[in-house]
């Protein structure tokens, strides 16, 4: 599970940015494909986390943390469970 902390910011991040974008492409662009798709998208991954606890965008900040894109200092709690991690 996503405790509070870096990950779930960056996680909430990633959600707004997918909300402002498919509102741009829904308003601003008329292109109503492209917003539905990032709407379900967002549906998808809140239903994740609602249903089962799984938060995709603490999962992407944690492989790029695992991948060297993001600092260990970045979040501290993160760097201690993924040095114990073998996987």
């Amino acid at each position: 599970r996503c405790a509070p902390g870096p990950a779930k910011r960056f996680a909430q991040a990633i959600g707004a940015c997918f909300t402002i974008s498919a509102t741009l492409l829904w308003y601003a662009a008329a292109a109503h494909a492209a917003a539905l798709a990032l709407v379900a998208v967002l549906a998808v991954f809140a239903s994740l986390e609602a249903a089962f606890g799984l938060c995709v965008g603490c999962r992407t900040f944690y492989l790029g943390m695992r991948l060297g894109l993001v600092p260990p200092h970045v979040c501290e709690d993160c760097a201690r469970v993924l040095a114990r991690d073998p996987a």
